[in-house]
């Protein structure tokens, strides 16, 4: 397989000499978008691992995939949800420095954000898993599921010789109860799931793609005679992967490891 891509390289001097308002979101919006870009990779990989077309047979590996796939998604949104907000952030700071170089640009996803992304259940659920169980964990929060969620009668964890291989169910299963929440049926329920998923991999193709107007837009606004190098890739098959097809495994293959002496 070959491909190309195209290097833009900014020296410190061209980076300092830029409004610190630009310079500042702007490599903030590369370490972020670049994290959301793996974290969707892996979203759409562990939702391959349970597609119809792979079937699961055991229970407990249905588990462990179905745990994988929650796991990925709560992150991947809880990302999106700080992204958004470094969006309003970043507006926020050039309106307080009375700089429109980039409003144009700006202005209107803001408005998108405000109308059609922040606004719903998904988006709510979104900021509760943001704010209580991913990138930050409450365990208030978390304690009130025990105690008063909706929740079954038995809880699991999966143990295994190695610990990589083990997995501790019993959070995901608790952390279910959040989504049937005002005695919401079965039915409400995984339509909730299937809206906060929708609504996840929507808003993290979006941002992505604000990120690279973004790029483009401060390209011309700031380094207007910079030319990127285009060259060719021929990477090894092992790097590259279908999305329809890529899995995220679940468990560890840890025979061709030396074992541990008792």
């Amino acid at each position: 397989m070959k491909d190309h891509l195209v290097r833009v390289t900014f020296t410190t001097d061209e980076l300092r000499k830029m409004p610190k308002v630009h310079s500042g979101f702007f490599v903030t919006s590369c370490l972020a978008i670049n994290e959301i870009g793996l974290s969707l990779r892996l979203f759409l990989m562990s939702m391959n691992a349970r597609s119809k077309e792979r079937p699961i047979s055991d229970p407990a590996l249905e588990e462990y995939a179905f745990a994988q796939y929650q796991m990925v998604e709560r992150g991947l949104g809880s990302k999106i949800v700080e992204y958004l907000n470094l969006l309003g952030d970043y507006q926020t700071r050039c309106d307080r420095a009375n700089d429109k170089t980039m409003s144009e640009m700006v202005d209107p996803v803001l408005e998108h954000v405000r109308d059609f992304m922040r606004v719903g259940p998904a988006y709510d659920l979104a900021v509760w898993y943001r704010n209580h169980a991913s990138s930050h964990y409450n365990i208030s929060k978390i304690t009130d599921l025990v105690m008063t969620g909706d929740i079954g009668d038995e809880h699991n964890i999966y143990l295994h010789e190695q610990a990589g291989n083990a997995n501790y169910l019993l959070g995901e299963q608790i952390l279910l109860a959040k989504l049937s929440e005002g005695g919401k049926s079965p039915e409400d329920t995984a339509a909730t799931l299937a809206a906060y998923g929708k609504w996840v991999e929507e808003a993290a193709r979006y941002v992505i793609d604000v990120h690279h107007s973004f790029s483009v837009a401060l390209f011309r606004s700031f380094f207007s005679e910079k030319i990127g190098q285009r060259f060719e890739i021929s990477p090894e098959p092992h790097l590259v992967a279908k999305p329809t097809e890529a899995i995220l495994p679940i468990l560890w293959d840890l025979s061709d490891l030396p074992k541990k002496r008792p």
